[in-house]
């Protein structure tokens, strides 16, 4: 039986979908006005800073701050063995994402890696004050063995680590599964059906997020109550963490300003946490307000897209795919995302070994490029090797959860009412044409241009990203206010903002959803209200937040019909005497008689006649949610044109397609910022980014933008064509679905497959390199 859908959609669009509207952030970005967390500022604010450490792997034996304390403008010296630890009964740790050390202290006596922020902070008058007296300290160190490289680490005869966390190994983890389980089927059985095996390596080196806002945190005390300003996507995280030490939640107040741009890192880092933290105690003892500061924002964290990935994938000579196992050391396997998501195949298995070693924390952001670069690297290998175009592969392999397409066609669209489109189909067809790959597709190594450099094309895709609405989560808010008097329309429910259009978006589901002009809307997400939207967190802060923010806003507008033809808060006569809602409707702002639109009033005068129009609506639309069985319907990919120089190894950019199947576009120049920047980042990641550390003293060596080397548009030879698909195979309002995350998550190895139809040569070690491709061609 076809279930109805689990929203309503629209018959028509006035700003959902509409280009050239202004950005509700746009006149202060622009302006400069615009206040960053960086930027804030109160009288007599004092300034800290941590002390990191100088040492991969080293512990403080005796730690003199006597001459820091006595320097001119220092106010307070925060120290591992201060009394506020003993007195509040400090238990915090810090737990890495994913893999790294396990735990990181706050200000701790031990040094994991080198430039951890360790051992004491300085509060002092100013930044470089700060600076001064950090350098003054006396420290009598042990320093302890390291291991930069995760399989030394887990090696037969490695030196311990972390002895009083595991006396035996460095192997943190050995098992099966990353967030889920990486299990599905029975391997052994499909490599058994497959006409042809193969085993192949491939691995990625750490890259760095490349921020535009350096790392802050700005504690005030008022009496017992505690302001702080993060620089978080998701100032909710921060709050429970902070009630524990500075007393009760409803104590303590959160501000998010515009954030510059972390790419998702800081909402998922534990380790981040002691920002806030250490404001807040070097607040409460100076009584001043404090601006705690990291002058690297980014030094401290590393991406977990590093690691070394060992597959083995059993095929048919049709192009299916029978069966993929894969160990990961020391970056967690993520099969059961993408791989089990988007595709028909049916055996699956993921084993993870994540080690103790010596780098910084490792970090979510520009999320899943191991997850859809595992998936990308199979489908390049088995189109490589059986000389098969990967566009066709991609569609031989469709499917969901292990099930072909047409399932889906028949027992998830149809029964749950959505369009019967096959989103790869229309994607592929898109971007194809655009890229011209019919012509310009070749076998391996088969093409030398004119100029000598060899030509290549690459393909990659995935799913796009859809909420699942069996896991809205509770706590997230929105509400809508119509103002009293003047009619404008006030969204209320924090967000922390960094830069992705979200307020003007939301602002556009309101305003036709209502019925309003986009001008008279406002959503200024910054303080905290006691109402939450969902956190920013790439396509999760859209999706997430539509569910109610479309209710609400029906709730809304239902409300203000109702009233129209009631009497008013004061007894008077109804506004729309003698019609019912039914027979009212809503545009610009107004509310109308639909046979007689010129018989309106103004959402100023509705808004005169009683006192408020507020609805706040949680995320959990509906108890029935969970009998939705969901699936991931919609595709994205990208095309790439290469010249490989053989004489210098150099990897030219030419022409790039990317095509998403965004469900819905409600704000399409938001996504193209993401098509952009995202591909950018992407490509970037696997042909330039890499960190580089010092195998002697574990000391990161291309700690800035000078050394550290990322792509810009202007490495790109050919033009971006980028493309939107709305497919409505999403299970948000519209039928929306993400996509920001994805697009540099699927272009991180899109290489992989260009270097090799170019060369003939598989280059698997990420990013390519000009030597490694000279390496291949026997150059060098």
């Amino acid at each position: 039986m076809t279930k109805k859908p689990l929203y309503d959609t629209r018959e028509s669009f006035n700003y959902i979908g509409k280009r050239g509207l202004k950005r509700k952030d746009g006149d202060e970005k622009a302006g400069g006005s615009a206040l960053f967390t960086r930027d804030v500022f109160f009288p007599g604010m004092l300034y800290a800073k941590p002390f990191l450490s100088p040492y991969a792997h080293a512990i403080i034996k005796n730690l003199d701050t006597t001459e820091v304390e006595n320097y001119p403008g220092v106010r307070y010296v925060l120290r591992y063995d201060d009394p506020w630890w003993e007195e509040h009964n400090w238990t915090w740790r810090a737990p890495f994402y994913g893999w790294g050390a396990q735990y990181e202290d706050l200000l701790g006596q031990k040094a994991r890696f080198a430039g951890e922020a360790m051992g004491f902070a300085v509060c002092a008058d100013s930044e470089h004050i700060c600076d001064e007296a950090l350098r003054l300290a006396k420290i009598e160190w042990e320093v302890l063995p390291f291991y930069i490289d995760a399989e030394e680490a887990i090696a037969p005869g490695a030196i311990i680590l972390e002895p009083e966390v595991n006396p035996d190994t460095n192997l943190r983890l050995d098992a099966s599964g990353g967030f889920g389980p990486d299990i599905m089927g029975d391997v052994e059985v499909g490599f058994a059906e497959s006409d042809k095996i193969i085993e192949f390596e491939w691995s990625e080196q750490e890259e760095t997020p490349a921020g535009v806002e350096a790392l802050s945190a700005v504690a005030v005390w008022r009496s017992e109550y505690l302001d702080i300003w993060i620089h978080n996507q998701d100032p909710l995280r921060n709050q429970p963490e902070l009630a524990r030490w500075f007393g009760k939640y409803h104590k303590i107040r959160i501000h998010s300003l515009y954030q510059g741009a972390q790419f998702g890192f800081a909402n998922w880092l534990g380790y981040y946490n002691m920002f806030p933290i250490v404001a807040g105690i070097l607040a409460q003892k100076t009584g001043k307000p404090v601006k705690y500061m990291y002058d690297q924002s980014y030094w401290h964290t590393r991406s977990y897209e590093q690691g070394v990935y060992r597959i083995k994938v059993g095929f048919k000579n049709d192009g299916t795919i029978m069966a993929c196992q894969n160990e990961s050391i020391p970056s967690i396997s993520e099969f059961s995302t993408k791989m089990m998501q988007g595709t028909k195949i049916q055996h699956f298995h993921g084993w993870n070994k994540v080690p103790y070693f010596n780098r910084p924390a490792c970090v979510c952001f520009r999320h899943g490029m191991r997850d859809c670069g595992l998936m990308n690297m199979i489908f390049a290998k088995v189109a490589g090797e059986l000389d098969m175009d990967p566009t066709e592969l991609a569609k031989i392999n469709d499917g969901c959860q292990g099930k072909p397409m047409s399932y889906i066609d028949e027992h998830i669209k149809k029964e749950q009412g959505f369009p019967n489109i096959n989103s790869l189909d229309e994607v592929l067809k898109t971007g194809k044409e655009a890229f011209d790959w019919d012509n310009k597709y070749h076998s391996a190594g088969t093409r030398v241009l004119p100029n000598g450099k060899y030509h290549g094309v690459g393909f990659s895709h995935s799913v796009a990203w859809s909420p699942d609405p069996n896991t809205y989560l509770h706590q997230f808010q929105i509400a809508i206010k119509v103002q009293r008097n003047d009619g404008g329309v006030r969204i209320i429910g924090r967000h922390a903002d960094g830069g992705w259009t979200h307020e003007t978006t939301i602002c556009q589901v309101v305003a036709d959803e209502l019925g309003a002009k986009y001008d008279d809307i406002e959503f200024r997400p910054f303080d905290e209200t006691g109402i939450d939207t969902g956190p920013g967190c790439g396509s999760a802060g859209l999706v997430n937040t539509l569910p109610m923010t479309v209710t609400c806003a029906r709730k809304v507008k239902q409300q203000m019909l109702e009233m129209c033809t009631s009497p008013g808060s004061n007894g008077c006569d109804p506004l729309f005497p003698g019609l019912t809602p039914d027979d009212l409707d809503t545009k610009d702002s107004t509310v109308y008689e639909k046979n007689n639109p010129d018989n309106f009033k103004t959402f100023a005068e509705v808004s005169s006649y009683q006192w408020q129009f507020y609805q706040p609506f949680n995320a959990f639309h509906s108890s029935e949610s969970h009998l939705w069985h969901v699936e991931y319907m919609a595709r994205q990919a990208t095309f790439i044109e290469i010249e490989v120089d053989p004489e210098t190894g150099e990897i030219d950019i030419g022409d790039t397609v990317i095509v998403n199947d965004v469900g819905k576009a409600i704000n399409p120049e938001s996504i193209n910022g993401q098509q952009y920047g995202g591909t950018t980042m992407g490509i970037s990641h696997g042909r330039n980014e890499a960190c580089v550390y010092d195998p002697v003293t574990g000391v990161k060596l291309n700690d800035n933008l000078i050394d550290y080397k990322w792509f810009s548009f202007n490495d790109y030879k050919g033009p971006f064509d980028c493309h939107i698909l709305e497919s409505g195979l999403g299970y948000a309002p519209y039928g929306a679905i993400g996509c920001s995350e994805s697009l540099g998550a699927v272009n991180a190895t899109t290489l992989g497959y260009a270097v090799y139809n170019a060369i003939g040569k598989w280059i698997t070690d990420f990013p390519i390199t000009p030597d490694k491709v000279l390496k291949a061609l026997g150059k060098i």
